[in-house]
């Protein structure tokens, strides 16, 4: 969200709203005034204003986007847009997929990695239904990621450029400091940043004082070359990888579930991801050509000890776990604007192919500390073992969009149509076998169609309104076709299902933006009904001839939602000129989830909640500060409101302040949770029993402080 014009003076203000490039929404530049649809847009200068270094600090202004815990290892999470998250929320970095995330058990974990932060030039989220242009995985709305070039910090004209920033972040105790250089000619770029970070975080404990204990380390990096020679044509070529090292105290999954007899629970991660992407565009005549081909390849590992030394024979348990992604794709699109018959049209057809490949493995073995005898098989498993095939999974796509201008570009109609393929294969391997002597291999082949019509008005320069019918779709991941899950000694067996159909939604979105004088608005209301939703391990019954319980994952759930969110800034100069200096925004979000099949409501669905803030820059720019409260309501799940934990409303404030040193230093300073309010977020502690004793060590950070220096040199923007 574009902050208030008093925070922004001195430095390089955002556009006005409806004046704001995006291109997320169309899949092409596109000015917001010509958009379908709710998007947000923040730039490096909002993520800095909010001393981000992480999720949580990227996401703690938008409307409607909330961090959620992922149910699995400590710390995981995960972002959800309108109460739809996990992989229904597709992540792009540099118009590229992200890899989804992976969950298996309590503590195995494969997240989502994308870029450290310090090299983020822009973010923008398309909220709702978008499969239309991207196909399977934005069902619920599209989180569209870009990196900093060359010109950004160099400029248009030849010369060297870069910045150099450290940060310290209080909530997660973290120092990191990164470096970015760059050069543009007249035709060429090249740009190369560093970055490091260290955290120490004390986190929920199940036996407080003794809280989980997280120390974190990553190194990241980023290359690209670019080559401009005219503004017909350019070509790219981006090179980027990270590394992370977590090293964690799960005391609060210890003495719970399965881990009951747990004395402690010690992990150690390894997550590391590379990618390389070509890309490039050219005009012919009337038409602009684009297309990207990239490689992208991630490998986890974790390890983790468990040490049950209360049990009558104590033990020693541990695990390893492995999951490695490749991805291999190419995306081809092509522009031509034209007249026809009075119509002007702007039409953007493409076609893209991406194949993936999983391989993931567990590992574990159990020793006695008593007598050090040592066995492969542990609470009934045989390790190693594969709780999936080896999988290979195509993905084609075609898509075709009008946008047809009539009555004077006062009013556009924009159709868009998409068809997918999904095509999933497995391969039979030991470890599979051994793990699921009985199960057989399912695979898949699937075709969706996406439409999408949508309608804007433009009276004015001033004033638009839009609605739009989108369809989305998610196809069954290779995770729930063949759930590796088959325990003798509990009786119990997962079946594979090749008749999972793809998870499809249907919404309707309208809305309103304007624009006078330097204050903006934008509202919109949204209804979205979404469809088989994939639940895994659905359980089955018992087996009538063995007795065996049985689980198979299928499409069972069934919800809608439906809400208003809006944003909105306002000089206060326009109130009185002794307010010249002043900004002030409000952004706001409502919505409820129903659970259509099994009835109440549908508890992934945040509180309606709300953002004030007031800003300040001095009249020479150096000096500058905002005041900020986001207000939430309380909720509490409602299919048995006395058994779950209430999540009780609040209201938190920050302050951060910054101050520049001339035209490149500037230094940030911010306390969070001033009043060192006692809450709770929505997304980590909806499931918790009213009685649940973690409940107070879950809340949120207290009252904390950051700080970042950021330096920057040569004749660049930045």
């Amino acid at each position: 969200m574009p902050v208030a014009p008093g925070l922004a003076a001195g430095e390089a203000a955002p556009p006005a709203l409806l004046d704001e490039i995006v291109v997320v929404s169309t899949r092409s530049p596109r000015p917001v005034s010509e958009v379908v649809g709710m998007v947000s847009v923040l730039d490096y200068t909002d993520l800095e204003t909010r001393l981000a270094t992480h999720d949580e600090g990227l996401w703690r202004d938008t409307p409607s986007v909330e961090v959620e815990s992922s149910g699995s290892r400590f710390t995981a999470r995960s972002v959800s847009i309108r109460g739809i998250g996990g992989n229904r929320v597709l992540v792009e970095l540099d118009g590229v997929p992200v890899q989804e995330r992976f969950a298996v058990g309590s503590v195995a974990y494969a997240g989502r990695q994308g870029s450290d932060l310090d090299f983020v030039r822009r973010v923008e989220v398309l909220r709702g239904p978008a499969s239309s242009l991207y196909g399977s995985k934005a069902i619920g709305g599209v989180v569209a990621v870009s990196t900093f070039d060359p010109v950004d910090l160099a400029g248009a004209g030849a010369g060297l450029a870069g910045r150099l920033r450290a940060a310290y972040t209080g909530d997660v105790d973290g120092l990191g400091a990164s470096a970015i250089g760059a050069w543009q000619g007249e035709a060429h770029g090249l740009l190369l940043g560093a970055s490091h970070r260290r955290s120490h975080e004390p986190g929920r404990s199940a036996n407080p004082p003794d809280p989980d204990r997280l120390d974190g380390e990553r190194h990241a990096g980023l290359a690209k070359w670019t080559w401009e020679p005219s503004e017909a044509g350019r070509l790219r070529l981006t090179v980027d990888a990270d590394r992370d090292h977590t090293r964690s105290e799960m005391n609060s999954i210890a003495g719970q579930g399965r881990f009951a007899s747990s004395t402690q629970l010690l992990g150690n991660d390894h997550a590391t991801r590379t990618g390389v992407a070509f890309d490039g565009g050219a005009s012919l005549g009337l038409t602009r050509f684009e297309g990207v081909v990239f490689h992208r390849a991630t490998r986890t590992r974790q390890e983790t000890l468990d040490l049950r030394e209360a049990l009558a024979r104590p033990l020693r348990i541990d695990r390893e776990f492995r999951y490695d992604t490749r991805t291999d794709g190419l995306r081809l699109r092509a522009t031509r604007e034209f007249e026809t018959g009075g119509l002007r049209h702007r039409v953007l057809a493409g076609a893209e192919v991406a194949r993936s490949r999983l391989d993931q493995w567990r590992d574990a073995t159990q020793t006695g500390l008593l007598d050090g005898v040592s066995t492969k098989v542990v609470l009934g498993e045989r390790f190693p073992l594969r709780d999936f095939p080896l999988t290979e999974t195509v993905e084609t796509g075609v898509f075709v969009q009008d946008e047809i201008e009539v009555a004077g570009a006062r009013w556009t109609v924009i159709p868009s149509l998409r068809l997918d393929r999904t095509r999933i294969s497995v391969r039979d391997d030991d470890a599979w076998r051994q793990a699921n002597p009985e199960a057989e291999l399912a695979e898949l082949a699937a075709s969706d169609l996406s439409p999408r019509i949508g309608v804007l008005w433009r009276p004015s320069a001033r004033f638009q309104a839009w609605g739009q019918l989108a369809s989305g779709f998610r196809a069954p991941p290779a995770e729930d076709l063949n759930i590796g899950l088959d325990i003798p000694l509990f009786r119990t067996r997962a079946l594979p299902n090749p008749e999972l159909k793809s998870e499809s939604s249907l919404g309707w979105e309208a809305g309103i933006r304007a624009n006078a004088r330097g204050a903006w608005l934008s509202v919109a209301g949204f209804w979205t009904d979404y469809e088989d939703f994939i639940v895994s391990l659905v359980p089955l019954g018992p087996d009538p001839e063995t007795g065996t319980l049985l689980f198979q994952s299928q499409n069972v759930a069934r919800a809608r939602i439906r809400g208003v969110e809006f944003e909105s800034g306002l000089p206060l100069g326009l109130l009185s000129p002794r307010l010249d200096a002043f900004g002030a925004g409000l952004s706001g979000y409502w919505a409820r989830g129903e659970d259509r099949r099994g009835g109440g409501s549908l508890d992934d669905v945040g509180p309606a909640s709300a953002l004030a803030f007031v800003d300040w820059a001095s009249a020479s720019g150096h000096w500058s500060w905002r005041l900020s409260t986001l207000v939430a309501r309380g909720k509490v799940r409602g299919d048995d409101a006395a058994a779950w934990f209430r999540v009780p409303g609040h209201g938190v404030v920050d302050l951060v302040a910054a101050w520049r040193a001339g035209d490149r230093l500037t230094v940030r300073a911010g306390v969070f949770n001033l009043g060192d309010k006692t809450w709770w977020r929505w997304g980590e502690a909806r499931r918790l029993p009213a009685n649940d004793p973690l409940i107070p060590a879950l809340s949120a950070p207290g009252r904390s402080a950051s700080i970042s220096f950021t330096l920057g040199f040569g004749p660049g923007p930045l």
